[in-house]
């Protein structure tokens, strides 16, 4: 085989792997995975703007576990505690052990990552 075959051999192997470690890292939500209830609680929640009901409400707390399991356990935790229980940085700072600068970056790091989770999901609607 001729060096620049297995150079590029080489390189389709390489970037096939990056995409599949990158895949279990970060692993996607589809709208496809979604039952019909959790499809049309995100259908209520995201693009109509309206609130569901009780039923859709159980969907949609089901399409939030499903984003956020996709997080890391560290990353899962701090969305949590910052944007579902409020709880002031402070406290997740004692909690967690970390510095409030590594609790921002984290954050800042996370939420564009749960955005573009989002919209792939708008967008195979």
């Amino acid at each position: 085989m001729p060096r620049s075959a297995i150079g590029v051999s080489r390189l389709a192997l390489t970037t096939c792997l990056d995409r599949l470690r990158a895949q279990k890292i970060r692993p996607e939500v589809r709208h496809a995975d979604l039952t019909p209830d959790e499809s049309d609680a995100f259908d209520a929640a995201w693009l109509t703007g309206s609130s569901p009901d009780a039923t859709g409400a159980i969907g949609a707390r089901d399409v939030v576990d499903k984003i956020l399991a996709s997080l890391s356990p560290e990353d899962r935790s701090l969305i949590l505690m910052v944007d579902l229980e409020g709880r002031s940085l402070q406290e997740i700072s004692e909690t967690m052990g970390w510095s409030i600068s590594k609790i921002k970056m984290r954050l800042f790091r996370v939420r564009p990552q749960l955005r573009q989770m989002i919209r792939k999901l708008e967008e195979r609607q």
